[in-house]
């Protein structure tokens, strides 16, 4: 293949055509936009970026923010693998610990096991009644469990939050009052 490298500078952006044309885009909306007040060009800026970045662009058919977001949103997308049944770890994290010691704790409890897919992302797992949590559950969440390959117990491998561990966050119930 023969490329060339080619730096470009801010005064001289030669270096594909693409960044000349939304250049030359810019230009036109300015002049169009600041004909009656040229000199207050760079406050209207921002609104022009806006308006450029929300138009539909022939050759994709799609807009700059969609294009920049999607290819944002699939890279730190987490491809679920898990199946009706399987184990899991459940990824807890530090917040929903209370108690000392509160960094020692584990942050991954479980295995619990997947009751249902409720959509392309999310599970519903069998969790203990008194971890008080809702039980549908983000694949991000979630992590595959694997058995330990040293020991023969597989009780030892099970990780369960005590209840004292576990920062509950319940509405306190209105009693009514009676009034004699």
């Amino acid at each position: 293949m023969d490329t060339i490298l080619k730096i470009s500078t801010a005064f001289h952006p030669q270096t594909y055509g693409q960044m000349e044309v939304i250049n030359r885009t810019m230009v036109h909306l300015l002049k169009g936009y600041n004909s009656k007040h040229p000199k207050t060009w760079d406050e209207n800026l921002p609104y022009l970026q806006f308006a450029f970045n929300r138009v539909i662009h022939y050759s994709t058919l799609k807009t700059p923010f969609e294009q920049q977001y999607k290819a944002r949103h699939d890279k730190h997308r987490v491809l679920c693998n898990f199946k009706e049944g399987d184990p899991v770890w459940l990824h807890l994290g530090k917040k929903r610990l209370t108690g000392e010691g509160n960094k020692l704790k584990p942050i991954h409890y479980g295995p619990f096991k997947i009751i249902k897919q409720m959509g392309d992302n999310a599970f519903q797992l069998e969790l203990p009644l008194y971890m008080h949590m809702y039980s549908v559950i983000n694949a991000g969440n979630l992590k595959l469990f694997e058995p330990s390959l040293l020991d023969n117990d597989p009780d030892e491998d099970t990780s369960l939050p005590s209840v004292d561990d576990l920062k509950i966050e319940r509405e306190d119930h209105l009693h009514e009052d009676c009034i004699l």
